[in-house]
């Protein structure tokens, strides 16, 4: 009888503690809602946004303001002299602000392609707006976008599913203090590993939401102006000059060529006059053929 007591215990403490935890979720569900916009004081829950408590600001950033947790994003493309000089400006000033610089990368010029550089920038939400307009004094600017996703639901969800394994941890703590075998502490420690393990990486989650909530994602992306293409010449005047300098250039061409061939035209004229003076001597020395006699007149009539 006392064996079968016993192992009806751990069954009906596995049972409580799931429906525990089930209504710890529902509870911290329904709580963080009522919540929404205050202090959430539930056990394991995050630390509200930081957009919450920022002073409003214009645009997006004064949107993630109202009470909800929003992820901004964007995109900047612009021009400048010097794509490199422009990122080093534009890195100092995310790091004032109190951001910072996750990705860089740099093409440099090659052919009519000019060089560019690409920055991946983490900046405060509250402070996006204002950190948009330095960068945009930095060159000329080509398009600014930008996109704001409500995540509220997702972290409100987060936050009761980590206060519900808390929760339900703590109650098999509390059931392996009373364990009377075993098999039931292997159990309970079983239990509480497996939802130890869903903590941390919901925990991890948690972490990585409200560091995107906080921190804005731009990618500025600058470009050098392309190089100048020379335009055809539009009256007589400038075709004239434009025909003369072709001509200047031709003619430096030209002697640029002779001065290259030069030595192999003086070699080739060695060359030649040896093989003809070599002829000349050679005929010089050949016998002479003997002139035939000459043929005696013929008889008169």
């Amino acid at each position: 009888m006392r064996r079968t007591t016993r192992a009806l215990i751990i069954p009906v403490l596995l049972a409580g503690a799931l429906a525990l935890a089930g209504c710890s979720a529902g509870g911290g569900s329904a709580g963080s809602r009522a919540v929404e916009g205050g202090t959430d004081t539930s056990q394991g829950s995050a630390p509200q946004s930081t957009t919450r408590d920022a002073a409003p600001a214009e645009g997006k950033a004064a949107a993630a303001q109202q009470g909800r947790d929003q992820v901004l994003t964007g995109m900047v493309r612009m021009r400048a002299e010097s794509a490199i000089a422009t990122a080093r400006r534009a890195s100092a000033i995310v790091l004032a602000a109190g951001g910072r610089v996750d990705g860089r990368s740099e093409t440099p010029r090659s052919g009519d392609s000019p060089a560019s550089t690409t920055l991946t920038l983490r900046i405060p939400a509250s402070k996006v707006d204002g950190v948009l307009a330095r960068l945009s004094a930095l060159g000329e600017r080509v398009s600014v976008s930008t996109d704001a996703a409500d995540v509220t639901a997702t972290r409100q969800d987060t936050a009761a599913r980590i206060s519900a394994l808390q929760r339900s941890i703590a109650a098999f703590e509390g059931f392996l203090a009373t364990a009377k075998s075993t098999q039931d502490l292997i159990s309970l420690e079983s239990a509480i590993s497996d939802r130890q393990a869903e903590l941390e990486s919901l925990q991890a989650q948690q972490r990585g939401l409200d560091d995107q909530i906080a921190l804005a994602t731009i990618t500025l992306d600058v470009r050098e102006a392309p190089p100048v293409v020379a335009r055809a010449p539009g009256d007589y005047g400038t075709g004239l000059a434009a025909g003369w300098a072709a001509f200047v250039a031709f003619l430096s061409w030209l002697l640029v060529v002779l001065g290259g061939a030069t030595p192999w035209l003086a070699l080739a004229g060695a060359v030649l006059a040896a093989v003809l003076g070599a002829r000349r001597i050679l005929r010089r020395r050949r016998p002479t053929a003997p002139t035939p006699p000459a043929a005696p007149p013929a008889p008169a009539g």
